[in-house]
C-alpha cells in the first residue's frame, strides 16, 4: 500500500477565505495528510487535526456550540479517536469536516498528531448551492440523533439554508413535515432575530418566531420593536404576543395621530398626555365648563371661543380597539379658575362647587394607576381575544385542568352576560371560531347558527367540554371588552374568566394580571395566594374532583 502526501494545503485559499481549520488552529504543516488510499473520487488517508477545517460560520456547521465533555476528551486522549471522521473537500481544496466536530476538537486537546479520515466526493459536477444544502441537511439530521443539538442550532442551520434559497417544498421533502408546516418554519427562520431568539431561549415555539419574524421582514420596520420583542422572548415568552400586539398598536395609534398633530401645530395648540395632566386638579374639558361664573348654568364654552385662551390645550385620547379604534381630541383649559371660567353645572356667580384641593400622594397613585389601566385594558383585547379563538378551537384541554368545576362556576356567576350572549346568539364566540378573532383586518366572518350546532353535534365529550367552556367565557368576554375600565373593581365574572384563561395557559398581561391581584411579573400584589389559589380554597369539595385525563 502506497503512502503519499498531499499538499493541496500549501496552497494560499483565496483572498478573504480563512486558512484551514482558522477558527480553532493555526496551518497545519504540508506533510500533514498522508492518502491510504484512493477510488472512485473516494479517499481513507490520515490526517493532522489541523489539516481538517472546522468551518468559519454558522454556514458551514449545523452545531453552533460545542458541548464540553470532559469523559469523552479523557477518553480520546487515552484511546485516540476509534471512529473515523468524515469529511469532503471544499472548492478551496480545504478537507471540511462533515462528520466528526467534536472528535477532531478533542483530538487537538489531547495532541494527537493523526486521525483516520474518509473523504467522500465533493460532486464538483452539481452545483455548488445544491451540495452545500445537501450537506446541511445531512448534517442537520445526523446532529439531531445526538442530544446535545439545540433548537436554537437547528433553526440557525435552517436559516443559513433558506440563505441559500431552499423552498419551503425543499424543507417538508427533508424535513419530513406537511407543507403547510413547513411554509411557516421557512418563513419563521427567514428571521435573524427569530433564530437568535430562538437560541436565546429553547421554549419558543414556532409561532412565538413566527411573531418576531413579521416584524423583521416589513420592510420599514423599527429595530427598537424587534428589539423589544427578541428581549420579550427571552424574559418571558408568554407575554409575548401581548407584546407583539401592544407594538403594533402603538403603530396604528401613530397612524392615528400623526394628521391631528398636524392639525394642532398649525393652530398653535399645545398638546398634552393624560400622564401630565394626573396631578393636576385645575384642568377641565370644554365640554364641563362655561365661559365664565357670570354665564347662565349649561352654557357651552366651545372650542372657537376658547381658542385664544393662554390655558388652551389639547389632549389626544384614543377609544376602541382593532379596527374600530379612533384619535379623539379632548380640548382642555389648564386653569379653568385662573382664566376666568367656571363649571359648566356650578350655580351662577360661582367657578366650582368645589375649590382646588391638592392630592394625597395615595389618591396621585391612584389616578396615575387609572390612566396607566385605562389605556392598557384596550390594547389587551386583541391579543385575548386571539388567544381564546386558538384555545377554544382545541378539541382537548390540559391535563389537569378542572373543566366541569370551572364551567359550573361561571354558570354561577356569569348568568347576565350569558343571557345577553343567547339572546345575540354568540356572535363573539361565532366569529372566534370561524378564525377570524379581533384581527383588525377586514370584515370578519363568524360561524352560522347552524354550523355551530353541527360542531357541538360532532363533537367528542372532551371537546364539547371545550366548548362549553367557550360558551360562557366569551359570552364575558362580550361584555366586558366593551367597558372602559372592568379592571377596576372586577366583578366576579371578570376574575373568574382571567384566572381560567391563565390556567389555560394564556400569558396574562399587566392590567390583566391586577384584576387578579397580580403584579406584572404576576406575584401577588399584597403577599396572599392569587386568586385561583383562593377560589379552590373556598370551595370545599376542591379536592374530590378526580383530574381530567
Amino acid at each position: 500500500m502506497s503512502i503519499k502526501t498531499d499538499d493541496r494545503l500549501d496552497q494560499p485559499a483565496d483572498e478573504g477565505t480563512p486558512a484551514a481549520a482558522a477558527e480553532t488552529t493555526p496551518e497545519a504543516p504540508g506533510d500533514s495528510i498522508q492518502v491510504i488510499m484512493e477510488r472512485d473520487g473516494y479517499e481513507l488517508l490520515f490526517a493532522h487535526p489541523r489539516a481538517l477545517y472546522l468551518g468559519k460560520d454558522v454556514t458551514e456547521n449545523t452545531r453552533q456550540t460545542v458541548i464540553e465533555d470532559e469523559v469523552f476528551s479523557s477518553s480520546v486522549e487515552q484511546f485516540g479517536v476509534d471512529i473515523v471522521i468524515e469529511a469532503r473537500r471544499d472548492h478551496h481544496g480545504r478537507l471540511a469536516v462533515h462528520d466528526g466536530k467534536m472528535r477532531t476538537l478533542a483530538a487537538l486537546k489531547a495532541g494527537l498528531d493523526k486521525l483516520l479520515v474518509l473523504v467522500r466526493p465533493s460532486n464538483d459536477d452539481d452545483d455548488e448551492r445544491d451540495a452545500v444544502k445537501a450537506r446541511i441537511f445531512s448534517q442537520l439530521r445526523i446532529n439531531e440523533r445526538r442530544a446535545d443539538i439545540t433548537t436554537g442550532d437547528k433553526m440557525a442551520a435552517l436559516h443559513q439554508l433558506v440563505l441559500l434559497e431552499v423552498t419551503p417544498q425543499e424543507l417538508a421533502t427533508q424535513r419530513h413535515m406537511p407543507l403547510k408546516d413547513a411554509k411557516k418554519l421557512h418563513t419563521a427562520v427567514q428571521s435573524k432575530a427569530a433564530v437568535q431568539a430562538s437560541r436565546n431561549n429553547e421554549n419558543l415555539t414556532l409561532d412565538d418566531m413566527l411573531l418576531i419574524a413579521g416584524f423583521e421582514a416589513e420592510v420599514d420596520h423599527d429595530p427598537e420593536a424587534v428589539e423589544a420583542l427578541t428581549q420579550t422572548a427571552q424574559t418571558n415568552r408568554y407575554g409575548l404576543r401581548n407584546k407583539a400586539y401592544e407594538l403594533m398598536q402603538q403603530r396604528r395609534d401613530a397612524d392615528l395621530l400623526r394628521p391631528l398633530q398636524a392639525k394642532f401645530a398649525k393652530s398653535k395648540t399645545p398638546i398634552v398626555t393624560a400622564m401630565e395632566l394626573a396631578a393636576d386638579n385645575d384642568s377641565a374639558a370644554l365640554t364641563a365648563l362655561r365661559p365664565s361664573p357670570a354665564h347662565e348654568p349649561g352654557t357651552a364654552l366651545t372650542p372657537a371661543a376658547h381658542k385664544n385662551c393662554p390655558g388652551n390645550v389639547v389632549l389626544i385620547d384614543f377609544e376602541g380597539h382593532g379596527e374600530t379604534r379612533k384619535a379623539v381630541p379632548v380640548h382642555l383649559c389648564r386653569d379653568f379658575r385662573g382664566y376666568g371660567h367656571a363649571m359648566l353645572d356650578a350655580p351662577k356667580g360661582v367657578a366650582a362647587l368645589k375649590p382646588a384641593g391638592k392630592m394625597t400622594p395615595e389618591e396621585l397613585a391612584d389616578r396615575r394607576l387609572t390612566i396607566k389601566f385605562n389605556g392598557e385594558w384596550p390594547l389587551s383585547i386583541e391579543p385575548r381575544q386571539a388567544w381564546m379563538a386558538e384555545k377554544f378551537r382545541e378539541v382537548k384541554y390540559p391535563k389537569g385542568f378542572r373543566i366541569h368545576r370551572r364551567t359550573a362556576q361561571l354558570a354561577v356567576v356569569a348568568g347576565y352576560e350569558f343571557k345577553r350572549a343567547i339572546e345575540h346568539s354568540h356572535p363573539l364566540l361565532r366569529e372566534c371560531l370561524a378564525g377570524a378573532a379581533a384581527s383588525g383586518e377586514g370584515v370578519k366572518p363568524a360561524l352560522s347558527q347552524d354550523a355551530l350546532q353541527k360542531r357541538i353535534d360532532g363533537a367528542s365529550e372532551e371537546h364539547a367540554a371545550m366548548l362549553t367552556l367557550g360558551l360562557w367565557a366569551f359570552a364575558v368576554e362580550a361584555r366586558i371588552s366593551k367597558q372602559k375600565s372592568p379592571w377596576k373593581n372586577a366583578g366576579p365574572e371578570t376574575v373568574l374568566l382571567m384566572t381560567i384563561l391563565k390556567e389555560l395557559g394564556m400569558g396574562l398581561s399587566p392590567v390583566e394580571n391586577y384584576i387578579l391581584g397580580l403584579d406584572e411579573d404576576g406575584r401577588p400584589l399584597d403577599g396572599t395566594a392569587d386568586v385561583a389559589e383562593q377560589v379552590e380554597a373556598s370551595d370545599p369539595a376542591s379536592s374530590s374532583e378526580p383530574v381530567a385525563a
